[in-house]
């Protein structure tokens, strides 16, 4: 009788990831075979100390490592985009630029270093929005003052008319929050958001976040230094040690 093949209800799946970086000097082995998958509306918390591999994993997804320095020796990383599979290794600059922002939204460890401190922090999510949805600049105003409102932002009419640097950490973050969802993404990665913040801000950011994968159904990759602050927060955990999943 013929076996069958279990079906894969997985939005991004990573199959033996591993990744090098290379100089003239020395190769390194950032990442060694690295698995997972992540589902719609489940959480999975990657957890490991500094230099464990953990950023250079989420970073790869969305192939934001240096080219002219970075190698995948081995691996795939496919991506579901409805009936469509896609390795995004094997995927050209112009598609990628599609897929980040739009399929898979990225919140970065430290707001201050990743919004544009020339920019009002409307315009910058203004833009984000402009860039991967069909609507005129209006429209996306409006819609960057309802993201503004769901991320729980005080007086968000003044805050779109605010520089990054006129806002508090706690702030600064709900912002980057706001631009990852703003083009309903299925995918959120979110690369130690509340580390920078205070220990009563950070529980606010993270129930922020449990509050928005739960509406929109989207699948979470949490990364974090912290096994404490991820107990009762992800549905799975996985462990990295130098390089490694252990």
């Amino acid at each position: 009788m013929k076996r069958m093949e279990k079906i894969s209800t997985s939005v991004l799946e990573v199959k033996n990831l591993s990744v090098d970086f290379v100089s003239d000097m020395e190769r390194t082995h950032a990442v060694q075979q690295i698995s997972f998958e992540l589902e719609a509306g489940k959480t999975l918390a990657l957890v490991g100390e500094s230099g464990s591999g953990k950023s250079v994993t989420a970073m790869s997804i969305v192939q934001l490592l240096p080219l002219q320095l970075t190698r995948y020796p081995q691996g795939e990383i496919w991506l579901r985009l409805g009936d469509e599979r896609l390795n995004l290794l094997n995927c050209s600059n112009e598609k990628l630029e599609q897929i980040r922002g739009k399929e898979i939204g990225f919140i970065f460890q430290e707001p201050m270093t990743s919004l544009n401190p020339l920019m009002r922090c409307g315009e910058q999510v203004t833009e984000m929005i402009c860039k991967h949805l069909d609507v005129s600049h209006s429209e996306a105003e409006k819609k960057t003052l309802a993201l503004f409102e769901e991320v729980d932002l005080p007086n968000p009419p003044a805050i779109l008319k605010r520089y990054p640097h006129e806002l508090s950490g706690g702030q600064k973050q709900r912002v980057m929050i706001a631009m990852a969802i703003s083009c309903d993404p299925q995918i959120l990665i979110a690369d130690e958001p509340s580390t920078a913040l205070d220990a009563t801000v950070q529980k606010t950011i993270l129930d922020l976040l449990k509050k928005l994968q739960v509406k929109k159904n989207m699948a979470l990759l949490f990364i974090t230094h912290d096994l404490q602050l991820v107990k009762n927060f992800a549905d799975d955990t996985l462990v990295m040690y130098r390089s490694k999943m252990i």
